[in-house]
Formats: C-alpha cells, sequence, structure tokens
C-alpha cells in the first residue's frame, strides 16, 4: 500500500510540530507515513515507481495559473481572491491522464476550489470507479483547531479508514 500527499504546486501542509505529529499518527496505526509530492512530474514518478500498489491519494486541485509554464503563472499557489476566477483545466486533464495509467483505491481532494469550478460530479468523472471524496479547505480553516491540525485529523481518519479496510480484506483472503 502507498498513500501520497501530493501538493501540487503548492507548499508542505505538515512542518514543524505538525509534521511530529503526523508521524506519530502513522506510526500509532502502523502504516507508512505518506509520500509527499508538490509537482505533476513528481507525483508521475512515485506513481510509476509504485505501478501495481495499492494506493491513496490526497490532493489538492490547483489552478491553471499555478503552473509554471502557464502563461497565467502568478507563482507558487497561495489562497488569494485572485485565484477564484482562474480555470482548473490543466489539473483536470492531469488527473484524467493519471487515472488511465494508475489505479487509486481512493482519492481525496483537499482544495480551495470554487464549489461550482470544482464538484463531486467532476472529480467522479475524472476517478472512475474509485472512492473520491472532496474536504473544502474553508471548513478545515473554520475549525476550532485550525487548519493543520484539522488537516492531519481528516488525513488520518482517510488513512485509518483505508487501514481499516486493508486489514479486512485480509482477514477475508485467509478464511
Amino acid at each position: 500500500m502507498i498513500i501520497i500527499n501530493a501538493r501540487i504546486n503548492s507548499e508542505q501542509v505538515f512542518d514543524g510540530i505538525e509534521a511530529a505529529q503526523f508521524t506519530s499518527i502513522c506510526a500509532t496505526l502502523n502504516i507508512n507515513q505518506p509520500i509527499e509530492v508538490f509537482d505533476t512530474t513528481q507525483l508521475t514518478r512515485v506513481l510509476e515507481s509504485n505501478k501495481g500498489k495499492k494506493c491513496l491519494l490526497f490532493s489538492n486541485f490547483p489552478p491553471n495559473s499555478s503552473y509554471p509554464n502557464s502563461s497565467s503563472y502568478k507563482g507558487p499557489f497561495r489562497h488569494t481572491n485572485g485565484w477564484l476566477a482562474d480555470s482548473y483545466s490543466k489539473t483536470e486533464d492531469f488527473f484524467k491522464e493519471i487515472n488511465s495509467k494508475y489505479v487509486f483505491e481512493a482519492v481525496h481532494i483537499v482544495s480551495g476550489a470554487p464549489r461550482d469550478m470544482l464538484t463531486m460530479d467532476l472529480v467522479q468523472s475524472i476517478f472512475t470507479n474509485t472512492l473520491v471524496t472532496i474536504k473544502r479547505n474553508y471548513e478545515l480553516i473554520r475549525s476550532r483547531v485550525g487548519y493543520k491540525p484539522a488537516c492531519m485529523h481528516y488525513f488520518a481518519g482517510k488513512i485509518n479508514d483505508f487501514a481499516t479496510e486493508m486489514s479486512s480484506e485480509l482477514v477475508e483472503e485467509e478464511v
């Protein structure tokens, strides 16, 4: 099993204390910590080197203007109002491409993309026959504990669900 945290054209979610806490949570669940990648090339490389393994993918859904080769490049992704009018077609096309080449057990999108631009129907049409979820950044930001701790608990919950499902499959196979 491989778990990937893709922060495409973005920054690291967990650093310092959060990173240590997340490492501890993963150790408690007896699972490998997610591999972090920060662009589409890194993500493709990790998927290719782990082809055939069950994959749980966490990813953002970045706008076109966050891609360095974009004519409207605005620099590393930041959550500002300027991103709201952007398009997301590059990310959509990239996800369609990797879905055609690799198998995902589940894909969990954590994004600040507007609801009308990033819908569950869109994500399900990209990742067919795969469990998909969308968690909105504002839900994590507005939580009582703050964005990073809320994001860490969200990831840990989804990883735990996945690990539990994997364990029950192993028990069924042994019977």
